[in-house]
């Protein structure tokens, strides 16, 4: 079948074959290159496609792995801690070890003879080298504002704090402490615990891990 101009024209076939034809007949050049256009149009978007789902899977493994945070164990004492013999509950309650250090030494304390203290003590912790120790001093009052004031007084002379903050037991506020570096390697922390007042002195690299350590 042919058309008023002598073109033909077809018969059977799918209407957006018929489409393209027509189409084609507007664009210069063969027939032809009207599929070579369509063919180039459809692999650009075939790239186009796996382009984004490369980048997508690209993206995913590029994503950076969680933090992992090790913690590494609490170091321990190389020796046993003295046998503090029989004595109050304070004195029962005192820790034998405390991270690394042992405790070597614990007598009856004269540092608060100017209070009303109840009872106090001084203890000396000593690491594994037998080196380097901690000298601490436990004293107990009948009141938490005594005890405070006493540890005003040992943080008077220890000097300057470096660090203060509140003391937590179980989330609840039960005193405060304060660090003292003496910046010869040194340190010392004082501390409060209801009705304790405490204070520790040894290497500064340990100081306030010991102070956390300590039960009181």
């Amino acid at each position: 079948m042919t058309d008023q101009h002598g073109r033909g024209r077809p018969t059977t076939g799918p209407r957006w074959a018929a489409a393209v034809s027509r189409f084609g007949e507007r664009l210069p050049g063969p027939p032809w290159l009207v599929w070579v256009l369509l063919v180039v149009i459809l692999l650009a978007v075939v790239v186009g496609v796996v382009l984004a789902l490369t980048g997508t899977e690209d993206d995913e493994q590029a994503a950076p792995a969680p933090t992992v945070t090790v913690t590494a164990p609490e170091p321990t004492p190389a020796v046993e801690p003295v046998d503090r013999g029989e004595g109050s509950a304070l004195l029962g309650a005192l820790p034998g070890t405390v991270r690394q250090y042992a405790l070597a030494e614990v007598a009856p304390s004269e540092a608060f003879v100017a209070s009303d203290v109840l009872e106090s003590y001084a203890l000396t912790y000593v690491g594994p080298d037998a080196v380097a120790s901690f000298s601490v001093l436990v004293g107990q009052w009948a009141t938490a504002p005594e005890a405070a004031a006493s540890a005003a007084l040992l943080l008077e002379t220890a000097g300057a704090p470096t660090s203060t903050g509140d003391v937590l037991v179980e989330d609840e506020t039960v005193g405060t402490y304060s660090v003292v570096d003496h910046g010869d390697g040194t340190a010392t922390v004082v501390w409060t615990n209801g009705t304790l007042a405490l204070q520790a002195t040894g290497p500064a690299e340990d100081a306030e891990n010991v102070y956390r350590a300590y039960t009181f």
